[in-house]
């Protein structure tokens, strides 16, 4: 899976991240960073049912 990543790390503040995002580079894991403050929901056209 060309492009695709089995480690994603969900953050909010890159400086808090910066030790794990050294390990595993250190131990060549490869990891795809997600910063949080880029995602959004949009409530709007959200379906509640069946949800508990």
């Amino acid at each position: 899976m060309e492009g695709m990543h089995r480690l994603t790390v969900l953050y909010e503040h890159p400086e808090w991240q910066k030790p794990l995002f050294s390990a595993l580079e250190r131990r060549g894991v490869e990891y795809a960073a997600f910063d949080l403050r880029r995602a959004w929901f949009d409530g709007r056209n959200a379906s509640v049912d069946g949800f508990v």
